[in-house]
């Protein structure tokens, strides 16, 4: 996920540089929505409630690439309130044979919010236009997963 968003846990919330990056590979190492939750839920027990925005949109990059992955999305650019997502780089890849490639290409095709699908370089990639956040980038693959 590459971002101009502000995705980090703040000084002012954790200020130990190792406790920092233990979190930090603790956070990259979560594969599932259970222990997302009670990485959260331990930070605010250990951290202070409420836990700031942008540590929450760390824990969104998780969320976010837990689903890519689910569609066959290796690459997000979320950048100026537009999120781009990238399709598998390798064509014959058998995602794109499957049920749910084909649905999603259906589920595009019918949406009407400005959502494109495009080919460029031999890539296959979709183009959604205001995306704030990484939890609306969330929703908007989770929407996909239906």
């Amino acid at each position: 996920v590459d971002t101009d968003l502000e995705i980090l846990i703040p000084d002012s919330y954790v200020n130990v540089p190792s406790e920092k990056i233990r979190l930090y590979k603790e956070l990259d190492g979560i594969k599932s929505e259970d222990l997302l939750k009670r990485f959260t839920a331990n930070l605010a027990d250990r951290f202070g409630s409420p836990v700031p925005t942008p540590v929450l949109e760390l824990i969104d990059v998780v969320r976010l690439r837990m689903t890519a992955a689910k569609l066959g999305i290796e690459r997000i650019v979320l950048k100026n309130n537009v999120m781009l997502a990238y399709f598998i780089a390798e064509r014959n890849h058998p995602f794109f044979q499957s049920d749910r490639f084909g649905l999603m290409l259906q589920q595009l095709a019918a949406r009407r919010s400005g959502i494109s699908l495009q080919e460029s370089n031999g890539k296959l990639w979709f183009k959604v236009p205001e995306v704030h956040s990484v939890q609306a980038a969330a929703q908007v693959l989770s929407s996909f997963l239906v």
